[in-house]
C-alpha cells in the first residue's frame, strides 16, 4: 500500500482547543501522505472536526479521575477505536504515551490486527515520582514499569523525543524499532522579535517538576541588583499555588499569570528579555522551541532532552539542574548583556528553522511510519 493511502488512528490526550495550531497543525502537515482518525477527549462541539485528511472523534472529558472511572474511560476509547476500524479500517495506531493510551493501543491492536506505534514524550518514571518515596509510591512505580514494558513489547515501533529516553527504553524491549526526533511545534507561527521589555518569562506546569521554586529563589537573590526587571510565571498549578505565592511574596515584581490558549501566548515570548526553564525533569521542552522561534535566548536546566534543544553558549545558557547559584549566575549574565541576548536569540531562531521546523517533523514522521511497515525496519538512535 502506498504511503498516500495509509490510514492512521491517533490516540491523543485530552485537549480543550483542538482547533488551535499547536494541535491541528500537525495533522495538516502530515495529511499530504496520510489520513485517518483522531480519538480525543474534548468538547462535543469539536466532534467531526476535519484537520487536513484527519477527522476528530470527540469523547467526553472525564468529570473525575477515580480508578473505576479510568477503567471505564479505557473501555470507552477501545470500543470507539474498534467501531472505527469495523466501519472504515486503519493501518496503524499511534498512542501518545505508553501508559493509559498505550494500554488502549495494545487492546485495539490485538482485536484489529493493525500495527501499533507508541510515542514516549516524557520521562514518566522519573518525573512522576520526584516528590514521592513511600512504599505505596515504590509499588506504583513498579506497576508503572511493568505496564510500560508490556505496552512497548507489544508495539511495532517506538518514538522517543531525546536520546536519553532511547537509552531508558532499550532494556525494556526486544527487537522493536526505536525512532528519535522532536515533537511537533508550529515554529512558523512565532515571529522573531527584537522587543526587550522589562520581564523574564516562564511558562509550564506542574510547578515542582518545572523547578518554579528554584526560579523564584534565584530571582529573589538577584532582584535588588536589577530593580527594573519583573518575573512572569505562567502555568496551571491549582493544588499548591499558594505555597509559591508565599515564597514570592518578598518581591512585588514576581507575577503569577493564568494559562492562556495557544493563540494568546505569542506576545509573552515576543516581548520578554529571555525565557527560563529550570526543570527537574524535561523530555524536550517545547516552550524552549517557541522561545527560540521568537528570537529569544533561553536559560534552562541541563537535564533530559534540553541539551539536545539548547546549544549551550550559542542559543542560550544551561545550568546544572537544581543548582540555584548556577541558575542565578546564568540569569545575571543575560540580564547584564543585551548584545548576548540578541545574538543568542538570532542563533536560536536559525536553529529551530534548521532542526525543529514543521517540514523537518513531517519528513521524520513519514520515515518512521514507513519503517514500521518495512520488513527491514531496524532500530534507530538518531535525534533531530
Amino acid at each position: 500500500m502506498s504511503p498516500q493511502r495509509r490510514k492512521l488512528l491517533m490516540l491523543v490526550p485530552p485537549c480543550y482547543r483542538p482547533d488551535l495550531p499547536n494541535f491541528s497543525g500537525k495533522y495538516q502537515f502530515i495529511s499530504d501522505k496520510y489520513s485517518g482518525y483522531i480519538l480525543c477527549r474534548t468538547s462535543s462541539e469539536f466532534d467531526g472536526l476535519t484537520l487536513g485528511g484527519f477527522v476528530l472523534h470527540a469523547l467526553a472529558l472525564p468529570m473525575k479521575y477515580s480508578v473505576l472511572q479510568k477503567l471505564k474511560n479505557i473501555v470507552e476509547v477501545v470500543r470507539s477505536g474498534i467501531a472505527l476500524y469495523r466501519d472504515r479500517q486503519f493501518d496503524l495506531i499511534i498512542s501518545h504515551d505508553p501508559l493509559t493510551l498505550g494500554i488502549i493501543g495494545v487492546l485495539i491492536k490485538k482485536i484489529t490486527k493493525a500495527k501499533l506505534l507508541v510515542e514516549i514524550n516524557g520521562h514518566l518514571l522519573e518525573a512522576g515520582f520526584l516528590k514521592q518515596s513511600g512504599i505505596v509510591d515504590r509499588l506504583r512505580k513498579f506497576l508503572y514499569q511493568l505496564t510500560i514494558k508490556w505496552v512497548l513489547r507489544n508495539a511495532d515501533g517506538i518514538k522517543c523525543i531525546n536520546t536519553t529516553l532511547v537509552d531508558e527504553v532499550q532494556p525494556l524491549i526486544h527487537y522493536v524499532p526505536v525512532f528519535c526526533f522532536h515533537d511537533y511545534v508550529p515554529i512558523s507561527l512565532f515571529l522573531p522579535s527584537s522587543e526587550d521589555k522589562d520581564y523574564i518569562f516562564f511558562a509550564g506546569h506542574p510547578f515542582h517538576i518545572k523547578g518554579v521554586d528554584l526560579l523564584i529563589t534565584a530571582f529573589l537573590n538577584l532582584s535588588q541588583d536589577f530593580p527594573g526587571c519583573r518575573l512572569l510565571i505562567m502555568g496551571h498549578n491549582r493544588i499548591d499555588l499558594e505555597k509559591y505565592r508565599q515564597q514570592a511574596s518578598l518581591c512585588d515584581r514576581i507575577e503569577f499569570l493564568k494559562p492562556v490558549f495557544y493563540d494568546e501566548i505569542h506576545r509573552y515570548f515576543k516581548e520578554c528579555k529571555f525565557f527560563v526553564l529550570p526543570s527537574r525533569s524535561e523530555a524536550m521542552g517545547r516552550v524552549l522551541l517557541e522561545a527560540m522561534a521568537s528570537g529569544k535566548a533561553a536559560v534552562a536546566a541541563r537535564v533530559g532532552g534540553i541539551p539536545e534543544v539548547v546549544d549551550d553558549g550559542v542559543t542560550g545558557l544551561l545550568f546544572e539542574s537544581e543548582n540555584i547559584p548556577d541558575l542565578e549566575r546564568k540569569m545575571r549574565l543575560l540580564l547584564s548583556d543585551y548584545e548576548m541576548r540578541r545574538s543568542m536569540g538570532e542563533a536560536g531562531r536559525k536553529r529551530v528553522e534548521t532542526c525543529f521546523s514543521e517540514a523537518h517533523y513531517q519528513a521524520k514522521f513519514a520515515e518512521m511510519v514507513e519503517s514500521v511497515f518495512s520488513d527491514s525496519g531496524m532500530a534507530e538512535k538518531q535525534c533531530h
